[in-house]
């Protein structure tokens, strides 16, 4: 990595990790879920990263953003007790991924009916249910989604940097230092939980970036 990129890769990593621990609650529980803290800490230490290299921002990158922030609202309303049966919580996830499209099947490759595109369609959708899932099945081990997650996107920022991705660089790295906030100030303080939004938000990010890659 040249001294360049890892100045950058450093303070989107600083600002995500100092942003969490500004935010979270220290004496009195301001947020019942960890979930919007990490949502907060993620889109700004993105938000510091682009604004040093806006032409990494492009289409997929803005689908990429977009689609995380929908699954956190869909996990809020969750958190929130607006979902009363799991295929509520389901239909909703359906709906956000039905906008993830443009994720699935890459720009230009050609009509929906070729058969690269017909897979996109169809395995893609199921990869996105699975690993979401997977994170809200986990959602109250934090301890366990934490340090899973945090392994992660270590991987796919590491995949991403030497793929010269700079934007999935960003978009792998950020998470990092507010779950790692996340976990420190759960081990040492008090437990707080990161909900369905913080897990369906979690869960969207890694597979979003795993396709991009």
């Amino acid at each position: 990595v040249r001294s360049k990129e890892m100045y950058k890769y450093l303070l989107v990593f600083l600002v995500s990790l100092s942003f969490f621990a500004f935010l979270i609650p220290k004496k009195k529980a301001l947020l019942r879920v960890a979930g919007p803290t990490i949502v907060m800490a993620v889109l700004m230490g993105l938000g510091v990263g682009l604004a040093y290299d806006i032409d990494a921002l492009d289409d997929r990158s803005f689908y990429l953003l977009v689609g995380s922030v929908l699954f956190f609202m869909v996990g809020l309303m969750d958190d929130l007790g607006i979902f009363r049966l799991w295929w509520h919580r389901l239909v909703g996830q359906i709906l956000v991924l039905s906008t993830m499209i443009p994720i699935a099947v890459p720009f230009g490759t050609g009509a929906v009916s070729s058969l690269p595109s017909v897979l996109g369609y169809m395995i893609v959708p199921l990869w996105f249910l699975a690993v979401i899932n997977l994170f809200l099945f986990l959602k109250n081990r934090w301890n366990l989604i934490g340090t899973l997650s945090l392994a992660i996107f270590c991987l796919l920022f590491l995949l991403s940097q030497r793929l010269g991705n700079l934007q999935l660089a960003f978009a792998s790295l950020a998470p990092v230092g507010a779950i790692l906030t996340f976990l420190v100030y759960n081990r040492f303080f008090s437990r707080l939980p990161l909900g369905s939004c913080g897990a369906m938000y979690i869960g969207f990010f890694i597979s979003a970036i795993s396709i991009m890659l």
